[in-house]
């Protein structure tokens, strides 16, 4: 909002903080669950199963759920800067395009198919998060400077 807001009153240097801001803010807390989330991964699955099996399970996919929680805290962040810049259905279209055409078939494809399991169907499913991540980074970056017609050279 704070970054749509910026853009529409002509302050591209303020919007870019405020992206800046939010990225940073959004990888922090991620990373603060995540690294809750490893150091007590021997703990916390007696929380939801008794049984030892899914326990074990749960201790190996934490490393890939702590990477994914980072990842996806991000994401919306950019997602959302890039719709407050006006580009709804860009972000619509790449989201769709990203997680149906690409993200669940894959990790139905590797998961089940070519039996994997579920650490490559989730690294693939996590990859379709990933391309739009660096989509919407940069129409991030881009906007601010399109609607500013600041030349990125200077900026720097």
């Amino acid at each position: 909002m704070r970054v749509s807001n910026e853009l529409g009153a002509s302050h591209p240097r303020a919007a870019k903080f405020s992206l800046v801001v939010a990225v940073i803010t959004s990888f922090a807390l991620g990373l603060i669950l995540s690294l809750i989330l490893i150091i007590f991964r021997k703990q916390y699955p007696v929380l939801f199963s008794n049984d030892p099996e899914v326990r074990e399970v749960v201790i190996e996919l934490t490393p890939m759920l702590a990477l994914c929680i980072v990842i996806n805290n991000i994401q919306p962040v950019l997602s959302g800067v890039a719709i407050g810049a006006g580009w709804q259905s860009a972000v619509a279209y790449v989201n769709i395009a990203c997680y149906y055409l690409f993200g669940i078939p894959l990790g139905l494809f590797f998961g089940y198919y070519l039996d994997f399991g579920v650490l490559v169907s989730l690294f693939l499913s996590l990859s379709s998060i990933i391309v739009p991540y660096y989509l919407f980074l940069f129409i991030g970056i881009t906007i601010t400077f399109i609607v500013s017609k600041i030349n990125i050279v200077h900026t720097y």
